[in-house]
């Protein structure tokens, strides 16, 4: 496989907007590169928010993100695998979309993990055993958004969702991100993150990190369904209902089982010599 980013050295970001009020506040590792505030008196200082950016340069001169998670904690890691580990559960989701027919067609695919640290290492399970597909047809506005305010409607209220932390991870929105995770901006029509889930950006065609590779993963399962579509027809296809939003927005779910993870060892930013790592207080 051809690796895109050959040659192009990544670079890490770690960005901190402190808490009003703040005094005496220093920078501690607490091991194995996670990286914390704390005050006077040695405590974890809760409240500012913490940016973690993975990227590398582009001829242009503008940079291209890989990953890049605001809000998830009190802290960041370098490896990036800290925030992850943190989380209860987090859904990659990645979506694409054709012109079928008269139609435009989006599918939503999606799928949702863990990850453990153990030993020292990180282990990353799939959750259902499953992946699953939203397909919406005409579909109003992003789709992908769509899609992230449908799946947190059927989810959020239900006892196996309900713990320490959601992530969703997409590659869509990522100047809005921040402002989703403050609860600032609906992510699409009036709906709102719930508290405990934030969303994250990993790229499909950059980057070597965990993420990366599931994003491109599903990435190709949008398009293989949306291949199929072509080759069937969209016309009398089973189980599609029109979504309850006034629009005419015809939509249906589909799972796929069998989901396995051959290797569940995963790594984070790849650091080398030359990886450099900037960090950048404000507030």
């Amino acid at each position: 496989m051809k690796k895109k980013n050959v040659g192009k050295e990544a670079k890490l970001k770690i960005e901190i907007d402190l808490p009003e009020g703040h005094s005496g506040l220093r920078l501690v590792d607490l091991g194995g590169g996670k990286i914390v505030l704390v005050n006077e008196n040695g405590d974890v200082v809760q409240g500012a928010e913490f940016s973690r950016s993975v990227f590398h340069d582009r001829e242009s001169g503008k940079i291209k993100n890989r990953t890049v998670y605001t809000g998830v904690g009190d802290f960041a890691s370098i490896s990036g695998l800290e925030e992850l580990a943190s989380l209860e559960k987090f859904v990659v989701i990645d979506t694409n979309s054709k012109e079928i027919g008269l139609k435009k067609v989006s599918a939503a695919a999606f799928a949702v993990f863990s990850i453990e640290k153990c030993s020292g290492k990180y282990l990353i399970s799939a959750v259902d055993g499953a992946s699953f597909i939203y397909e919406f047809h005409d579909a109003v506005g992003n789709p992908e958004m769509l899609a992230i305010s449908i799946f947190i409607s059927e989810v959020c209220n239900k006892p196996e969702w309900v713990g320490s932390g959601v992530g969703i991870v997409n590659d869509s929105e990522l100047g809005n991100h921040p402002a989703f995770n403050r609860r600032e901006m609906p992510i699409y029509n009036n709906v709102y993150l719930p508290d405990r889930f934030n969303i994250l950006y990993a790229g499909f065609d950059s980057g070597n990190e965990a993420l990366n590779g599931i994003v491109k993963v599903l990435d190709k399962h949008s398009n293989e369904h949306l291949r199929g579509l072509v080759e069937s027809g969209v016309d009398d296809l089973p189980n599609v209902g029109v979504l309850c939003d006034g629009t005419a927005v015809c939509f249906r779910c589909l799972r796929f089982d069998g989901l396995k993870i051959d290797n569940p060892e995963v790594g984070g930013i790849e650091v080398t010599d030359n990886t450099t790592c900037q960090i950048v207080i404000s507030g």
